[in-house]
C-alpha cells in the first residue's frame, strides 16, 4: 500500500520514530494458520513489514532514505507513491491527496516533531472507537482522515482504507483482510461511522480552535506562545526564554506586550490618520478644481465667442457700410455720365443733321445753291463748344482702401475700452460677484461653490487686480457711488490671504463709517472729505515708493503713502455692500509718429 495508509497502520509516537505492535501481529498472524492461499508470501511480507519498520525506529534518517527511493508506483486514490507493503490493520487515507510526493514527503518528515498518527490499538474495533477515545491525548492530527472513507472489513472488523483495500484485494485475487489475510465473504465492504464521525468531529473542533488563536505553537519547541522578546519582537514560548542565548534578555507577557504595543501603534495611527484626512481633503478640493475648471473653460469660451461676435458684427458692419458707400458713388458717377453720354449723342444726332443739310444744299445747281446760301450760311455757323472732359468721374479708389485697417480700427476705438486693472476671478471671496468683462465687483447673498484655491481669499470679502506692479508708474480710478463700505489700494504678492483676524499688508483708503487711510506699519489716519466721494482715483510710483488717492471729479488731493516697496503689489479692493466698485475706463489716444 502507499506510505500514508501504511503510516496509518503504524504509531509515530512525539519522537517521529515509526513503531508497530509487533507481538499483537505475531498473534494474529499465528491464529491464523488455517489460511492456505498465500501462505509463503504472507509471511515474507509480514517480516518484510516489521523488519523494515524496526529498522526505520532504529534509524530515522534511513528510514526516510529508504521510503523516497523506493517510490515504483502510485496509490490510485491518495496519488502518492507506494513505497512499501505492510500487513497490518489500520486505516488510511489523507486529506493532502491530490499532492506530489516531494510535498506529501515533507510534510512527513515536518511532523517527525510533532505527533501525527495515532496508534493502531486505538481503534481495533468500532466498539472501543465508540468509547469515546480522545484522538488528541494518543498525538493523533485528525487531519489524515478528512476526505477518506474507512471501511471495515466485515468478518475479522480491522478498519482499513476503502481505496487501499480494495487495490490490496485486485494485487492478490481474492478478498482478504490486508491486516490478517482473513478472507471477507461479503461482496461490499460497510464504512466504519464511528470512525469517520470520530475524525470529522476532531478536525471540525481543531479548526475551531485554531481559528480562535488557540493553537499557535512555537515553530521549535511545539510549545504555546506566552511570551514576548523585547528585543526581536517576536512572541515566544517558555522553553525559548529558558534557552542559554536568551539570558539577561527581557520578556513580557503576551496579552501585556499586545496592549504595549497596540498603545505604540495607536500613537502612530494618529499621524497617519491625519495624513489620510489631510489627502481625502485635498482630494475633493482637486476633485471640485477640476469640475470648475471645466465651468470656468465653458464660460470663458461663450465670453470669447461673445466678444468676438460683436468684433466680428462691427466689422460686418464697416464692411457693409463702405460697400454701400462704394456702390452709391458708383451709381451717382454711373448716372452723371449717362446724363452726358445722352447730351452728347442729341449733340452729334444734331450737328449730323446740319452737316448733311448742308451738303444737300452744297450739291444743288448754282441758281438753288445761290437763293438759299444765305440760310445755308447762317446754319453753319456753329454755336457749340468743344465737348470738355469731365473731372473726378472715377471711383474714388484710395477713399476705400487707403489705410483701411488702420481706419477700421481707428473707429473701432469707439466701441472698444481699455480698463487700466482688470479683477483676477481666482482670488475673489465666494460671496463676490465679478461682472463678465471682469471691471467690477459687488457682494451677493450666499457664497458660490467654488474651489479652495491658494491664491482665493476665505475671511475677507476681497479680490486682487489681475496684474501685479513691480515698476513704473500705474493709475487707475475706482466708482464707488453710493457703496458706504470698500476698501481701496494695493496688497503684496506674499500678504496672508487664507484665515486672520484682521487683514494685513494693505496700503489704502476706505470708508467704514468714516473715510481712513491704511497702512500696515502706522495706524489708520483719518480723512478730510468735504463731500461724499463718488470716484477715487489710485496712483501708485513703484519706483519711487509712493501711493496716492484723489478725487478726480474735484481734482481733489486726499492722500499719500510712503512705503519702499521690495515686491509685486496687486491692486486690491473690498467691498461689504451689493452696490458694485466699478474701475473706469481710460480713453485710448493714438499717436502717430513719422519715421525718419
Amino acid at each position: 500500500m502507499c506510505w500514508t495508509c501504511a503510516a496509518y497502520a503504524t504509531n509515530i509516537t512525539a519522537k517521529g520514530s515509526p513503531q508497530v505492535d509487533s507481538r499483537r501481529l505475531q498473534k494474529q498472524r499465528q491464529a491464523q494458520g488455517d489460511l492456505e492461499e498465500d501462505s509463503g508470501d504472507r509471511n515474507e511480507e509480514a517480516g518484510m513489514g516489521l523488519g523494515y519498520l524496526e529498522r526505520c525506529a532504529a534509524d530515522r534518517p534511513r528510514w526516510w532514505a529508504q521510503v523516497e527511493a523506493s517510490c515504483t508506483t502510485q496509490c490510485t486514490v491518495h496519488t502518492q507513491n507506494w513505497d512499501f507493503e505492510l500487513n497490518s490493520r489500520g486505516v488510511g487515507g489523507s486529506s493532502i491527496r491530490g499532492r506530489d510526493t516531494s510535498a506529501l514527503g515533507a510534510e512527513l518528515k515536518k511532523s517527525l516533531n510533532e505527533p501525527l498518527l495515532v496508534s493502531t490499538d486505538i481503534w481495533e474495533t468500532p466498539e472501543q472507537i465508540s468509547a469515546g477515545t480522545d484522538l488528541a491525548e494518543v498525538g493523533f492530527s485528525g487531519q489524515e482522515l478528512a476526505g477518506v472513507e474507512p471501511s471495515g472489513h466485515g468478518d475479522c472488523g480491522h478498519s482499513v482504507c476503502k481505496a487501499c483495500l480494495q487495490q490490496f484485494c485486485e494485487s492478490k485475487g481474492s478478498r482478504q483482510c490486508p491486516y490478517c489475510r482473513r478472507k471477507c465473504s461479503k461482496d461490499i465492504y460497510p464504512t466504519n461511522m464511528a470512525l469517520r464521525n470520530l475524525c470529522e468531529t476532531f478536525v471540525q473542533e481543531r479548526s475551531q480552535r485554531a481559528s480562535a488563536g488557540s493553537e499557535v505553537l512555537c515553530s521549535l519547541h511545539s510549545e504555546k506562545l506566552k511570551l514576548f522578546f523585547l528585543e526581536d519582537k517576536q512572541p515566544v514560548c517558555v522553553v525559548c526564554r529558558d534557552l542559554k542565548k536568551h539570558t539577561g534578555h527581557q520578556f513580557h507577557p503576551i496579552d501585556e506586550a499586545a496592549l504595549d504595543r497596540k498603545e505604540e501603534l495607536n500613537i502612530t495611527l494618529q499621524p497617519l490618520q491625519e495624513t489620510l484626512k489631510a489627502f481625502q481633503e485635498a482630494k475633493l478640493t482637486y476633485d471640485e478644481t477640476a469640475g470648475h475648471i471645466k465651468t470656468q473653460a465653458q464660460h470663458t469660451e461663450r465670453q470669447i465667442k461673445k466678444e468676438f461676435e460683436e468684433l466680428h458684427q462691427f466689422l460686418r458692419d464697416e464692411e457693409a457700410a463702405r460697400l454701400a458707400a462704394l456702390k452709391e458713388e458708383e451709381e451717382q458717377k454711373s448716372q452723371m455720365m449717362k446724363e452726358k453720354i445722352e447730351k452728347m449723342s442729341g449733340e452729334i444726332s444734331s450737328l449730323s443733321d446740319t452737316i448733311r443739310a448742308i451738303e444737300g444744299a452744297m450739291g444743288a445747281d448754282n441758281i438753288t445753291f445761290l437763293q438759299n446760301y444765305k440760310s445755308t450760311a447762317e446754319r453753319a455757323q456753329c454755336t457749340l463748344q468743344n465737348p470738355e472732359r469731365v473731372s473726378g468721374a472715377l471711383i474714388n479708389v484710395a477713399k476705400y482702401l487707403g489705410n483701411l485697417k488702420f481706419r477700421v480700427w481707428e473707429k473701432m476705438q469707439e466701441i472698444v475700452q481699455y480698463t487700466p486693472v482688470t479683477l483676477d476671478p481666482n482670488t475673489a471671496h465666494p460671496r463676490l460677484i465679478l461682472s463678465e468683462d471682469l471691471t467690477s465687483v459687488r457682494l451677493c447673498d450666499e457664497s458660490q461653490q467654488l474651489p479652495d484655491n491658494p491664491e482665493r481669499f476665505d475671511r475677507y470679502h476681497s479680490v486682487l487686480g489681475s496684474e501685479g506692479f513691480n515698476s513704473g508708474t500705474h493709475c487707475w480710478d475706482v466708482e464707488v457711488g453710493d457703496n458706504d463700505y470698500w476698501d481701496l489700494g494695493v496688497m503684496p504678492e506674499s500678504s496672508q490671504r487664507k484665515g486672520g483676524r484682521v487683514i494685513s499688508g494693505v496700503w489704502g483708503v476706505c470708508l467704514n463709517y468714516a473715510y481712513l487711510a491704511l497702512s500696515p506699519s502706522h495706524p489708520d489716519t483719518p480723512l478730510t472729505v468735504k463731500q461724499k466721494l463718488q470716484r477715487i482715483r489710485v496712483q501708485l510710483d513703484w519706483d519711487r515708493g509712493e501711493l496716492s488717492f484723489s478725487d478726480p471729479d474735484n481734482n481733489t488731493h486726499l492722500h499719500t503713502l510712503t512705503h519702499t516697496f521690495t515686491e509685486r503689489v496687486f491692486p486690491y479692493f473690498l467691498t461689504l455692500r451689493d452696490v458694485p466698485l466699478r474701475i473706469s475706463p481710460v480713453k485710448s489716444c493714438i499717436t502717430l509718429k513719422h519715421h525718419r
